[in-house]
């Protein structure tokens, strides 16, 4: 391996050379790039390996492509499979599986969903390097890292592959503040884990639950425990309208629980006071035994990661990633445990002290969703899944569903889970509540949001509603849909940006760059029920806003040109149209819009495809989980089928 402290470059012969930006020093990369361009013999490609790094690359005016071009789509389900066996295998070795049992409950079971981001987020950087080396071929690779796991990794691989390379680390100057910084973040993660996180929960409890009246349960009442894990729209509205309409009976106590934020300030605006599980008593004599399990398990966990058979667990395609993991792994095992184990303690006594009847949460592959399911398990008390996404994007991670039953939308919804192999008796087919809303929501008028928007309202709307941006493969989906306005006329475009897009300002230049005269219209916060009213066509890829916009009648184009696995069924069902190279991409749009025969198959099956999927759209899929609940007792005992149950 040749290393280059930064001095000027000389190559013999090389052809194409990589360099790959990721935030440390923008003023030495373009010197180098300056040095190569001189020799005419260098093709120079730079490389992005952050949204930060390549937006730093941008304000500089430096053309460069984004890695995650590079990552090949068609790897997804081995890279989910192999993490997916990771974070179910890896507290199951000889020194680890008895330590990690809580009261009953598998600690390491629990924290599956906290890994499984992480150790995806590490495999498909391996995958994108060894795609980018083996598909680029350079002569030499430069790389300006900042001692990220994203540029160790690439080091390693560069020299494995056996390919020059050049490795600029930042100035003694940025390396020693990125080790203050590092470390300063470090302290702060174990303070807050340890201490600041209950105490942000419980100011947090009482602020926003001033003034609530919380629901006090005498005699006897049928008790309900709603355990919120997400602060995400279609999470939270999935389950709100079940506890509005549980709240209205006078036999019914419904208790709300959550860490989440997010839940916490929308259930605020709802007027629904909630606890969170720091609320829940824990006894100091139990405290010290968890701190005693605590020492016991951060004991276990330093043999076990000495031991080659534990390190060995995580390989992929014969590359060794431990290293760059343990961290991660070890922090979670001494600080986001001990949080753990005293909400097991203090659920189980709350759960037997208030004698709840039934526990529902919208996810119980989260950390807490889980913990809530299992416990309640122990307690011999049956827990209700209600699923507020489509099937196909559930993915491996969330499998299998551990609650007692599953309310899914339809029985096309319900099929699918079946080929996942959920037990058809575990689901019970109701609706979806939170697309109760779509009944009972009272419409914009049109009028009202074209004039907000600035939009035309003799001209056709496209709504575009892609991905994040971060995963740069929505650029081409998004540069195609923006070159329609030269391609068709009478057209403007609605860009509706994904909640979880961190850099807006990447459609910027791009929108900036197009004809003023041209419509285009870039919007994050419009509501999108009224943006849904007002489109003639909806764009999308994997977004559930092409189900929704499918269930308000609206005709839809399901863009996958990396034939993604996360494709929605609604585009091979003939109710969206399914585009599958862009350079179909623009002939699909004008049938939409134009060709009577296309409107009308499409909207045949658009009217099937909702009744199977979605059920019946009389907004009353809230009081049927509601009904459900009420009598969840003897359907979990019986097992009456699914198609029985009401």
């Amino acid at each position: 391996m040749r290393r280059n402290k930064g001095r000027r470059v000389y190559l013999s012969r090389r052809k194409i050379v990589l360099a790959f930006f990721e935030g440390s020093d923008i003023s030495r990369l373009q010197k180098t790039i300056k040095q190569l361009n001189e020799n005419s013999e260098y093709l120079v490609k730079v490389i992005a390996f952050s949204p930060k790094s390549g937006k730093e690359l941008r304000d500089h005016k430096i053309g460069h492509e984004t890695s995650d071009v590079f990552y090949p789509r068609e790897k997804d389900m081995l890279i989910g499979q192999q993490v997916s066996w990771i974070v179910k295998n890896w507290y199951k070795s000889s020194n680890l599986c008895k330590i990690v049992f809580f009261n009953g409950v598998s600690l390491g079971n629990l924290l599956e969903d906290s890994f499984f981001d992480y150790l995806l987020n590490v495999l498909m950087t391996i995958e994108t390097w060894f795609s980018i080396i083996n598909k680029e071929k350079p002569d030499d690779v430069f790389i300006f890292g900042n001692g990220s796991f994203s540029s160790e990794i690439g080091q390693r691989i560069t020299e494995e592959l056996k390919v020059g390379l050049h490795v600029y680390r930042p100035v003694l100057f940025q390396t020693f503040l990125f080790s203050v910084k590092k470390q300063a973040w470090n302290v702060f993660k174990r303070l807050y884990y340890s201490r600041l996180q209950r105490y942000r929960l419980l100011f947090y409890e009482r602020w926003l639950n001033r003034g609530l009246i919380r629901q006090e349960g005498y005699g006897k009442k049928r008790r309900i425990l709603f355990v919120f894990t997400s602060g995400g729209t279609s999470g939270f509205m999935t389950l709100y309208p079940i506890i509005e309409h549980l709240r209205s009976l006078p036999e019914v106590e419904v208790t709300v629980i959550t860490n989440n934020f997010g839940a916490m300030n929308k259930l605020k605006q709802k007027n629904v006071p909630f606890l969170t599980f720091e609320n829940l008593e824990v006894s100091s004599k139990v405290n010290e035994s968890i701190n005693r399990k605590g020492e016991r398990l951060a004991g276990f966990w330093k043999a076990a990661k000495q031991s080659v058979t534990f390190t060995d667990l995580f390989q992929y395609g014969g590359f060794n990633f431990w290293s760059y993991v343990e961290e991660e792994f070890s922090f979670n095992l001494r600080y986001g445990t001990t949080p753990l184990m005293r909400y097991i303690t203090g659920l189980a006594a709350y759960l037997s002290k208030k004698k709840v009847d039934a526990i529902v949460v919208s996810h119980d592959d989260h950390t807490l969703g889980r913990l809530a399911v299992k416990v309640a398990k122990k307690l011999d008390i049956p827990s209700l899944l209600v699923i507020h996404n489509p099937a196909t994007s559930f993915c491996i991670r969330q499998l299998p569903i551990y609650a007692t039953k599953a309310a899914v939308w339809g029985e096309l919804h319900k099929s699918e889970f079946v080929k996942k192999k959920v037990p058809s008796s575990k689901l019970i087919v109701t609706g979806c509540p939170r697309f109760d809303e779509y009944v009972k929501k009272p419409l914009f008028a049109r009028e009202a949001v074209f004039k907000m928007l600035n939009l035309n309202q003799d001209k056709k709307t496209i709504l575009l509603a892609p991905d994040p941006i971060e995963a740069n493969k929505q650029m081409e989906l998004v540069m195609l849909s923006i070159s329609l306005l030269k391609k068709i006329n009478n057209i403007q475009i609605v860009i509706k940006l994904h909640p979880d897009d961190k850099d807006p300002e990447f459609y910027h230049p791009i929108i900036k760059s197009i004809d003023p005269s041209e419509s285009i219209v870039l919007t994050k916060d419009s509501d999108l029920f009224s943006l849904l009213n007002i489109s003639d066509i909806v764009i999308v890829d994997s977004s559930t806003v092409g189900l929704e916009a499918i269930i308000l009648g609206k005709p839809v184009i399901a863009a996958n040109f990396s034939h993604s696995l996360k494709s929605f069924s609604y585009a091979e069902s003939g109710a969206a149209l399914g585009v599958y190279t862009p350079e179909d991409f623009a002939e699909a749009v004008e049938k939409v819009l134009h060709d009577r025969a296309v409107q009308e198959r499409l909207r045949v099956a658009r009217e099937k495809f909702v009744y199977e999927y979605a059920f019946k759209l009389d907004g009353a899929a809230s009081k049927r989980i509601s009904d459900l609940l009420m009598e969840f007792d003897r359907i979990v005992k019986s097992e009456i089928p699914a198609t029985e149950a009401f």
